[in-house]
């Protein structure tokens, strides 16, 4: 059964609205650079990190019920950055596996060490990779707010994979729209979680099979 909180719908594949790639990259890059810089910093503080990390937890916590996550799910979690908080709250709630991905090989080293520091390592992996190119195999993606292009990602991760393979996108609120990409609106998720904190406003759950019709259907 879904957690309370969580808003369920038909999943609609009606004509896409193109997202906001081009208009937000520059100023994704510099909100990118800025939250690097932050987490480079935290990374090697881990009391800094825990503390930080207490504001994620109910999102994690919805996003598990949003999701059905359970020990037995292979997780992945795209761009975790150098203070990987989702991964580490995702291991420590739910007992899965979780496996990240992220394409900064500074941010990749220093998540690393601090994962051995927490002495995480046999619940999280991290790994050097972009999500646009390829991706481990997975039940159940967490896909990070600053994921660009998303629909590109997340067709890409989307390929091949079981149709019920479940996605959980971290989408923006209505203030900063031009700031992030966001999902074309014609694209409905299957349920979804509000938490209007900060820049972050809801986690939308889509299913693997209806990202690719989608893109399948508007090609």
């Amino acid at each position: 059964m879904f957690g309370d909180g969580i808003v369920r719908a038909t999943p609609g594949l009606a004509a896409v609205h193109p997202g906001k790639t081009g208009d937000c990259g520059a100023q994704l890059g510099a909100i990118g650079r800025f939250t690097s810089r932050l987490e480079h910093w935290m990374s090697g503080l881990p009391l800094l990190v825990a503390l930080y990390g207490r504001a994620y937890r109910h999102v994690i916590e919805r996003e598990i019920a949003l999701a059905e996550i359970e020990s037995r799910d292979r997780v992945l979690n795209i761009g975790c950055g150098a203070a990987p908080f989702t991964a580490l709250l995702l291991a420590r709630h739910t007992g899965a596996r979780i496996t990240c991905l992220d394409r900064d090989p500074q941010a990749v080293a220093q998540a690393g060490r601090l994962v051995r520091r927490l002495g995480l390592q046999g619940s999280v992996d991290i790994q050097l990779g972009d999500a646009a190119h390829s991706a481990p195999p997975f039940d159940v993606a967490v896909v990070a707010l600053q994921t660009i292009p998303k629909l590109g990602v997340l067709h890409r991760l989307a390929a091949g994979k079981p149709p019920g393979a479940r996605l959980v996108v971290r989408e923006s609120a209505e203030w900063c729209r031009d700031m992030y990409d966001r999902l074309p609106c014609s694209l409905t998720p299957r349920a979804q979680v509000w938490h209007h904190m900060g820049a972050l406003e809801r986690s939308a759950l889509y299913l693997a099979g209806d990202l690719c019709r989608f893109v399948q259907e508007e090609g």
